[in-house]
């Protein structure tokens, strides 16, 4: 990779990508708010601390900045265990869509610019990073310890496989025989 490559790779990591992951949390929100009567919370940043550099609130939603880096996010359905198994899916999934969304959005922006140029570079950097932000989500496991402040969460692949799971159990009935 040229110099020109780091660079595009450094603006994209630090800057852009937070952009990615704060569309990703609003997939999952959007879908939430559709689907929840509750608040929910986008988080970005270290949000293991208890201090947030700002707070927006539109409705329903609230988003919460804290500490760097903005590469970390999470969303909170305030009534989440209410909701049906089907809908935590479609909240679930909907996340991992909008990173391959925007992953399919940069590639295909790539035919449009002149190869090899510093905005080539930026806009392979995003499709190439939203695309891994969509394998790693939509991938079933519980997050390691390399993974920061993701450590032992599960993944969105990990909560649909989950919520399949629930589905596929029998009904338990909460009444007594006679």
């Amino acid at each position: 990779m040229n110099l020109e490559g780091w660079a595009a790779f450094v603006l994209v990591v630090i800057f852009i990508y937070p952009l990615e992951v704060l569309l990703h949390e609003l997939g999952h929100a959007i879908a939430a708010l559709a689907l929840t009567s509750g608040p929910v919370t986008i988080k970005m940043g270290d949000w293991h601390r208890d201090t947030y550099l700002f707070e927006r609130r539109w409705g329903r939603l609230t988003l919460r900045w804290y500490r760097l880096p903005g590469w970390v996010g999470s969303y909170v359905g305030e009534n989440i265990r209410e909701v049906s198994p089907r809908n935590r899916i479609l909240i679930a999934l909907s996340g991992p869509l909008v990173s391959l969304v925007t992953a399919i959005a940069a590639y295909a922006a790539m035919f449009s610019l002149a190869s090899g140029g510093f905005l080539w570079d930026v806009t392979q950097t995003i499709g190439n990073l939203a695309l891994l932000s969509f394998l790693f989500t939509i991938i079933p496991m519980r997050y390691p310890a390399l993974w920061g402040a993701y450590e032992g969460m599960r993944s969105d692949g990990a909560t649909i496989v989950e919520q399949i799971r629930r589905m596929r159990q029998p009904a338990v009935s909460s009444e007594k025989p006679a």
